[in-house]
């Protein structure tokens, strides 16, 4: 018996039903660019301590088939039609694509955990969901991690406080370099 299921993962904090095409999300790809253009989503009239928010998308699929282990794909995906700017920098937009790539990071540890569970041979599915939602946890914990420290004061769209500005510039530096620790685990097109 064959199962095929597609199932995705919010990265962001914002909820609704996503119908998306090829124009309104762009694939996480190594030297991808995010423009301004990109957020298309209007911002919440009622915030008041963000600068842009960026819906981030891992899509993952599996197929199961009686006796073997599963395969999966997973993909990270920016979604323009649930991405807002309040504030437009340099900054903010360096900030956002941080985002992107850091569930991209996340991605890869995925892939290379389900590698390593299909090489052990495991068919139940549980574990692979297990990892993927672990993942994710983390994923979501690291994004806050970053926004607390690479942000000082923020009202109404305006940074009032930078105290922790250079706090970025060591995170993409970092990222970069874990990004390049799982190359292998880059989507292959």
């Amino acid at each position: 018996m064959m199962i095929k299921t597609t199932c995705f993962i919010l990265i962001t904090t914002i909820i609704g039903i996503f119908i998306y095409n090829d124009e309104s999300q762009i694939l996480w790809r190594k030297g991808i660019k995010l423009t301004w253009e990109d957020f298309r989503q209007a911002p919440p009239t009622d915030i008041i301590d963000k600068n842009a928010m960026s819906g981030i998308l891992v899509d993952y699929n599996y197929q199961v088939i009686e006796g073997k282990v599963p395969t999966f794909t997973l993909r990270t995906y920016f979604m323009k039609d649930s991405s807002w700017v309040v504030s437009k920098s340099d900054r903010t937009l360096n900030h956002e694509k941080l985002h992107f790539d850091m569930a991209e990071l996340y991605t890869r540890k995925m892939r290379k955990e389900i590698q390593r569970l299909r090489q052990e041979g495991i068919k139940e599915i549980e574990p692979y969901i297990e990892i993927i939602h672990r993942y994710r946890d983390e994923n979501l914990d690291a994004d806050e991690l970053f926004d607390r420290q690479c942000f000082g004061l923020t009202v109404n769209g305006q940074v009032i406080e930078r105290a922790h500005e250079h706090r970025q510039e060591e995170w993409i530096d970092s990222i970069a370099i874990e990004l390049d620790k799982l190359k292998e685990y880059e989507l292959k097109q």
